[in-house]
């Protein structure tokens, strides 16, 4: 089946399996670099909200103020990145809390979760200056990031990147099936007719010239062809004009002979009728 195929048939058969795996990989590499993108930003975004707030809950937790605390927490959980909050003292018991977040010492030693973790966070140390100067630390805020907050910013780029990737596809197909359909294929098609042509021409008439006008391989080969065949049309009419020239030297020959036969029997003739009865 294959070998019986068009050549642009042939080609597009052969192109569409890598054709298939490119437009895969590409697709894949755009929604990896999205992921981590929309990923990273949301990290920094958890950094920039936990140094906002990081002043006034430190002043809570040193002042143990639960009540502004709760609502520190609860103004924390306002922003649509943050899907949980714990504030804890420097004993690493919990202060205030609220939302999806891990259990305490989830991640022992920790400080930052893994591009895969369930958990996007960010944890800021709550340091008191007295009035001496002396830092002392007090505790720590936790800010996390679960994986539905990274769905719900993905998602419109997951459907837009495949949207604009199918699209991206298709059209980059069809404009590679119409350069092969109608530009290759039909420029071997137009050699293979004046070709064929050729081969059923009389040899009385000017053949027509296969006319490509590029020049790449194709273009190489129409020009051997084309000068090839001029050549053998040379070597054909040669040899018309001494196959004529010899068939007008055996009419000629052969009429000189016939002529030469007809006076010898005419002398024969001449010669027995002039003897004596």
């Amino acid at each position: 089946m294959f070998r019986t195929q068009t050549l642009a048939r042939r080609l597009i058969s052969t192109m569409i399996p890598w054709y298939v795996l490119l437009a895969l990989g590409m697709t894949v590499l755009q929604l990896g670099i999205q992921y981590f993108t929309i990923s990273a930003d949301i990290s920094d975004d958890l950094v920039s909200l936990g140094r906002t707030v990081e002043p006034g809950t430190t002043q809570a937790v040193w002042e143990l103020d639960s009540t502004r605390l709760a609502a520190i927490v609860r103004g924390v959980r306002l922003n649509s990145i943050v899907s949980g909050v714990r504030i804890i003292n420097a004993k690493g018991l919990e202060l205030a809390g609220d939302g999806d977040r891990p259990r305490p010492l989830a991640n022992p030693g920790s400080d930052a979760a893994p591009a895969f973790a369930a958990y996007k966070s960010d944890k800021v140390p709550l340091i008191y200056a007295d009035r001496g100067d002396e830092r002392l630390s007090i505790g720590q805020l936790e800010l996390y990031s679960n994986r539905a907050v990274l769905w719900q910013r993905i998602k419109y780029s997951l459907f837009v990147v495949i949207f604009n990737s199918v699209l991206g596809i298709s059209v980059l197909w069809l404009i590679f099936s119409w350069t092969i359909r109608y530009r290759l294929s039909n420029s071997v098609t137009s050699i293979a007719r004046v070709v064929a042509g050729w081969r059923a021409s009389d040899g009385r008439s000017a053949a027509e010239r296969i006319d490509y006008p590029y020049r790449d391989e194709l273009g190489n080969l129409v020009i051997a062809l084309n000068e090839s065949h001029t050549q053998l049309a040379a070597s054909m009419r040669e040899l018309k004009e001494v196959n004529q020239n010899l068939e007008n030297i055996v009419t000629q020959r052969t009429a000189e002979l016939q002529l030469a036969k007809d006076a010898a029997e005419a002398a024969n003739t001449a010669k027995a009728n002039s003897w004596p009865i």
